[in-house]
């Protein structure tokens, strides 16, 4: 699950364009330290390097594989985060908050009634809302691997029995079906072939 625990910046949301440039970045000093890149460069360098990287992954490392934007948020303290409210209203992102008494539940889709100051209470909030993500991820992947079996039942091989060859058992009442036209063409011309073929007990008497 993705999490801002820092800092909310500005068009996270709303420019998530240029907060992508930002995981880019960050992406690419990651790769440089690991592929030793960096023991090319001078102390200098490799110190503007991480201290850049680690302004980034403050306030970025939550969502640093974040690609796309959420389908909905989860808000601590809205009175705080109210950019963070704000920016999801603007994006029609749902908005699912803890709200204190010193806050306006006005705009959250689906406020929770809570103390957004106690650090146990916060706990339990996120605890609930991480597992309540992961339940129905699970529930997700459940139903769909339910509906392949469904379609695999369904399917019908070539190697089905058709209609027309069901095998019969009684055959007091059995009445045959009548011969195609394609079949009683075969079968005449069948019988032309035979009639041309030579005789040989004719031709060597």
């Amino acid at each position: 699950m993705y999490y801002v625990n820092n800092r909310w910046l500005g068009g996270m949301l709303t420019n998530f364009s240029t907060i992508k440039k930002s995981l880019q970045r960050l992406k690419k000093i990651e790769k440089m330290e690991i592929d030793g890149t960096f023991d090319n460069l001078t102390k200098k360098e490799v110190s503007a390097l991480q201290k850049e990287k680690a302004k980034l992954e403050k306030n970025l490392g939550g969502i640093k594989e974040m690609k796309d934007l959420p389908g909905a948020i989860f808000i601590i303290d809205t009175h705080k985060e109210q950019i963070a409210v704000a920016e999801a209203r603007r994006m029609r992102i749902p908005i699912i908050a803890v709200v204190d008494t010193n806050c306006n539940p006005e705009g959250i889709d689906y406020p929770i009634p809570g103390n957004d100051d106690a650090i146990r209470a916060i706990s339990l909030f996120t605890s609930i809302i991480a597992n309540a993500v992961i339940e129905a991820d699970n529930d997700t992947g459940l139903k769909i691997i339910e509906t392949l079996n469904d379609d695999e039942e369904n399917v019908q091989t070539d190697a089905a029995v058709k209609a027309d060859d069901v095998e019969i058992d009684d055959y007091s009442n059995y009445e045959p079906t009548e011969q195609k036209e394609e079949d009683i063409e075969a079968d005449e011309k069948a019988s032309k072939e035979d009639e041309q073929l030579v005789d040989e007990d004719r031709l060597y008497k």
